[in-house]
This record gives structure tokens, sequence and C-alpha cells, in this order.
């Protein structure tokens, strides 16, 4: 087994930050770059979708474009954000198949959390871990956290919130309007809050970064500081040109347009959003001769493989449209496959569908 290897990157560019893991990712995985702990932050703002949402549901892209930042597509689920210098982020990369990695994505965050636990604590903040991926204190967010199964390697990324840009946040979401914006406003600062608010100022940045490597070296037993490979780099300079791609931010818009062109005179579309503890599940569906012809999920969660929610949409083709067919089949899906989609079960995806109306009737096109 080869010890762990510790890269301190600093400020990297923008889309870098979500690119690097997924290099190291490939590489780790190929068994040719030891597990790694990225410690990293970006030096100017990006927005960042999770890997299974509509980039266009949630973001206003338009504003995002006006401000000139990078719209990022990551590979690991979760919801829309802005990234900025005001977070650390913390990467975490191990085989899959290293006898040291975690078995489940609940099982990465419960080992691989503990040390941005302690540097919150370190800070005089008194923090602790809660639900799936949140680190919070006094009932509130104070670390996002994200974590998953990418090109062989189990992987675990998330931030320390020195400050967050709350305002500018908000601008950038897609709303139905301002009134609605208000809400989110008023939402996201009750329930977010950052170092400088609990401290009223910001933590020497230096200081965090040597109590991230103190903290990991505990929980991975021993970090060896190195350098990331001349392949690796290679690999990552790819993938940000990927990254920035239409074809690669708005792959789900994409394919949900395309769904709903496939819908014809004897069919039916409808679009179905059910509010899950492991985030928000959105079903569009298209029905025809009273069978399920097609149907896209989307949403905030995390899930395990990536592709399990793509096969998970393939398996309802041609299942009778009736509650009693459409809760069977997702249900032996996710029994008789290797999902892991944390706080979201088989009634959560059932309950998207059924929002849709189509079930018991819908609306024709």
């Amino acid at each position: 087994m080869s010890g762990w290897r510790l890269l301190e990157l600093g400020a990297l560019a923008p889309v870098m930050t979500q690119a690097i893991y997924h290099s190291v990712a490939i590489h780790v995985g190929a068994g040719v770059s030891p597990p790694t702990l990225i410690l990293c932050y970006p030096e100017s703002p990006l927005v960042c979708v999770g890997y299974h949402e509509d980039a266009e549901e949630d973001v206003d892209v338009q504003a995002v474009r006006r401000k000139g930042y990078p719209l990022v597509r990551r590979m690991l689920g979760g919801g829309a954000v802005l990234l900025d210098p005001g977070q650390i982020f913390y990467q975490v990369i191990i085989a899959a198949d290293d006898e040291r990695a975690p078995v489940t994505i609940e099982g990465l965050f419960a080992r691989y959390l503990e040390a941005p636990v302690r540097v919150y604590r370190r800070l005089g903040i008194p923090a602790s871990r809660r639900g799936v991926n949140d680190i919070e204190v006094d009932g509130k967010k104070i670390s996002g956290n994200g974590a998953g199964l990418i090109e062989g390697s189990q992987v675990l990324t998330g931030n320390i919130i020195l400050s967050f840009p709350y305002d500018e946040m908000v601008q950038l979401l897609r709303v139905p309007d301002e009134k609605f914006r208000d809400k989110v406003a008023r939402t996201l600062k009750g329930r977010l809050t950052t170092c400088r608010d609990v401290l009223g100022c910001e933590p020497d940045r230096a200081t965090v970064l040597r109590y991230l490597v103190e903290e990991y070296s505990q929980t991975l037993e021993g970090l060896t500081p190195g350098n990331l490979s001349e392949e690796e780099s290679e690999t990552a300079n790819s993938l940000c040109r990927e990254y920035v791609t239409d074809e690669w931010v708005f792959s789900r818009s994409r394919k949900k347009r395309q769904i709903k062109l496939k819908v014809s005179e004897r069919a039916w579309v409808g679009e179905g959003i059910h509010k899950a503890p492991g985030g928000i599940v959105r079903a569009l569906l298209v029905v025809a001769d009273g069978k399920i012809e097609e149907v896209s999920f989307d949403g905030d969660f995390f899930a395990n493989p990536l592709d399990c929610i793509d096969k998970l949409s393939l398996s309802l083709r041609g299942v009778l449209c009736q509650p009693e067919h459409v809760r069977d089949a997702i249900t032996r899906f996710l029994a008789s496959n290797p999902v892991e989609v944390p706080g979201v079960g088989a009634e959560d995806f059932f309950r998207a569908v059924a929002a849709s109306g189509l079930l018991t009737g819908g609306t024709k096109i």
C-alpha cells in the first residue's frame, strides 16, 4: 500500500479547483498515483453545479455570464454554489479497491469529515457533523461537502468557509421573481454561516491550512508532501477546457429538451418535484399509450455510481404508467443494483414521478 501524498496547491484558476481532483482520481484509480489529499482555493469566483443538476433550472445563466464567472458542472452531486477565495478546499482521493477506502458515500463522510470538524474546533467554533454531509454550528451549515466514485477512486471534497458573499450568491440563482429572491436571501442567511460570522473576524488562511494538514495527518495516519505528476497536470488542463463547454455544463438540460421534442400527438408530458431528506428530486416524464416512453431525473442529491440515475431512467421505459407498476419498477431497480443515494429512496423517486400528474392523467401535448 502507498502512503498518503499531500498536495498543497494554494490559489488555483477557478475551474482548475474542480478539474484537479478529477485528474488525480483518474491516476489514483489507475494505480499510478498514491492516495492524495489536495488543499487549494480559487483565486477568483466560479459557479459550480452538481453532477445531477440541470444548470438552466437552478442557475441564472445570463447573470453568471454578465458577472464573467466560469460556470462548471462538477463530477460530484449536490447543489449549485458560488465558490470564491473565501473558501479553502480539502479534497481526499483514494482508490476504491484500496483496503483503507470506505465502502459507502456515508462512510466517506463519516471518516474524512472528522479532520475539518476538529479544525473548526481549534479555531474556537463548536462545529459538528450533521445529516449526511454537512458540518454545522448552532444549527447553521458552515461547510459543504460532496463525495462519490470517480474513475475508480473514492473522492470527498469540502470547504472551510472563512467568509461567504451571500448577496452575490442569491443574485446568481434562478428564481421566479424578485419577491422570491428576497425569500431565498433570508433563507440562505438563516441556514449558512462562516468563520467570520461566528468569530467576528476571518481566520488567518495559513493557520487554517496548517490545521488541516495536522488534523488530516491524524485521520490518514501520515502525509508526505509531494507534487503533481506531469501526466496529472496534463489531464487537469484538458479537463479544464472540457468543464466549461456547453456540451458538458448543459448536458442534462439538453437531454431534457430532447425528451420534450420526442412528444407527439399521442403523448403526454409532465414534470414533478419532490423534496427528499437527501435533496430535491425532479422527474420529467413522457407517457404514450399508457406506458412510460421516457423519464429523466435531476436534482441536488448525491448518487454512487454517477451513472446509476441514468440507468434508473432507462429501466422505467415501457413500464405501465400506473402507481403500483412504477413504484415496483423503481424499487426493484434500486434493490437489485449497487446504488447508493443517501437520503433518497425508492419512494422519493416515485413521488417525484407521481408529482408530474401523469400517473392519474396529465395535459396532452
